[in-house]
């Protein structure tokens, strides 16, 4: 779903079909018919914009169907290795409980409180003091997505059963996602999406997983998340998640969306995942941005260690402990721009040119985070004032420095340009009809064969 497989991802499309010609059932779900339609299995065309119902209807099918509760295999994996089986708080109520809001909502924003595990609650750490994140104003934190959550283990149901266990409140949620409202959102018949489901179900189980593969047919929409959460709920519930075969495979490449997450471009991230420190007081130091924005359990209890590695990454040894203080030169970007071909920090004859009165002293403390973006000139030295900086941005102001901005991309181009046309004149020298071209060929089908 949300993908041209076999147009847009040609190279990993040819295991889908070695996979078919094994006898594999191949799905596709998608408005348009394409090329990877015509490779499936089964082709099933819904409206634009209607997967969640699609999925919905599917995690319904599933939790509700003969095979499901009747193999054992399902229920264990759920109960053991996911949070079906915790507790949710009391309060807790349903959007179709409600009008179509969750509980919580108050003064057009919704408070979590009611959504957390029985016995725990979301607090952020501010000034030696902790509060629950419906308490903290805005200009103190993000909201639900700071904090973490304290309490020790919350209870659980093993047998499921539990009208407030996470699974009791999944199957509620999902329950009016029936086949024939699918077939009326949809735009789907009604026998051809129980054979989706059926399909399925008959290869999850101890011995069989399905994967489902996805593109930015599904994260363009403003619902992304809430689909790709649909589709990780189905797979959990079948229990394709961390076996051989199985799992969500989030297709990427031509477009380098996934580096952009890893490298990263996108402005809300550091590398590694890691979330942009803000100017809040919740980050105002490294203490307090890893335990709010980290986590006790898990991967993410080690962000201490991801967040140290990275500023050693940018700052080599002068990433320390101990205070230090930044001073900033502003206007001379352009000093920084350097030659095609070379990497390079000011040297001492730049340096002498930089007018001190110029300067702004940045005083820090330990623990505090300096983000540096673009291309502006700076030096560290001791700290010899009791005063401190919580957080530091700098940023080019386009207005001031708009040429500055395009003189270096325009040096990056040159460098591209320069790159591109010396692989096209070694494309064409390999192209001619030389005694040594031919020999290369030669050579190049012997080891194909």
């Amino acid at each position: 779903m949300g993908s041209n497989f076999a147009e847009c991802h040609p190279v990993a499309f040819r295991f889908v079909m070695r996979a078919r010609e094994a006898g594999a059932q191949v799905i596709h779900v998608d408005p348009r018919f394409s090329r990877t339609s015509a490779c499936a299995t089964q082709y099933v065309q819904i409206r634009a914009g209607t997967d969640i119902a699609f999925l919905g209807g599917l995690i319904n099918y599933v939790v509700s169907s003969e095979r499901w509760n009747a193999d054992p295999f399902f229920k264990e994996y759920v109960s053991h290795y996911t949070n079906a089986a915790t507790l949710i708080e009391r309060d807790f109520r349903d959007a179709s409980d409600l009008g179509g809001f969750f509980s919580g909502w108050e003064d057009d924003h919704y408070c979590p409180d009611s959504w957390q595990y029985e016995g725990t609650q979301r607090i952020i750490h501010l000034d030696g003091t902790y509060k629950e994140v419906c308490d903290i104003l805005s200009s103190e934190g993000q909201g639900m997505q700071s904090g973490r959550s304290i309490g020790g283990s919350p209870p659980r149901d093993a047998t499921l059963q539990d009208p407030r266990c996470v699974f009791q409140r999944l199957k509620h949620h999902f329950a009016s996602y029936t086949p024939d409202a699918v077939a009326e959102i949809c735009g789907v018949p009604r026998e051809r999406f129980v054979a989706v489901a059926e399909t399925l179900l008959r290869n999850s189980g101890r011995d069989r997983t399905s994967a489902i593969a996805y593109a930015v047919g599904w994260t363009q929409h403003t619902t992304g998340p809430q689909i790709i959460a649909s589709a990780a709920i189905l797979q959990l519930l079948l229990g394709n998640i961390g076996r051989p075969g199985g799992g969500i495979q989030a297709l990427r490449g031509h477009a380098t969306i996934q580096g952009s997450t890893d490298i990263p471009t996108l402005y809300d991230l550091l590398p590694g995942y890691l979330h942009m420190p803000t100017c809040l007081p919740i980050d105002e130091t490294l203490d307090k941005y890893i335990w709010n924005e980290g986590g006790s359990t898990g991967l993410w209890a080690d962000m201490r260690n991801y967040m140290v590695s990275l500023l050693k990454a940018y700052f080599g040894d002068a990433a320390t402990a101990e205070n230090g203080s930044v001073e900033l030169f502003s206007g001379y970007q352009s000093a920084l721009l350097s030659p095609p071909g070379e990497e390079r920090n000011l040297n001492a004859d730049e340096v002498a040119k930089v007018n001190p009165a110029s300067g702004s002293l940045m005083v820090t403390q330990p623990g505090d985070v300096l983000i540096f973006h673009a291309l502006t000139p700076h030096r560290s030295g001791p700290n010899a004032s009791g005063n401190s900086r919580r957080s530091l941005y700098i940023t080019y102001a386009a207005a001031t420095y708009g040429d500055r901005y395009k003189e270096y991309y325009a040096r990056q181009h040159e460098r591209i340009a320069a790159t591109r046309a010396a692989d096209v004149e070694r494309r064409r020298a390999e192209s001619r009809l030389t005694p040594a071209n031919i020999l290369r060929r030669l050579v190049r089908r012997l080891r194909r064969t």
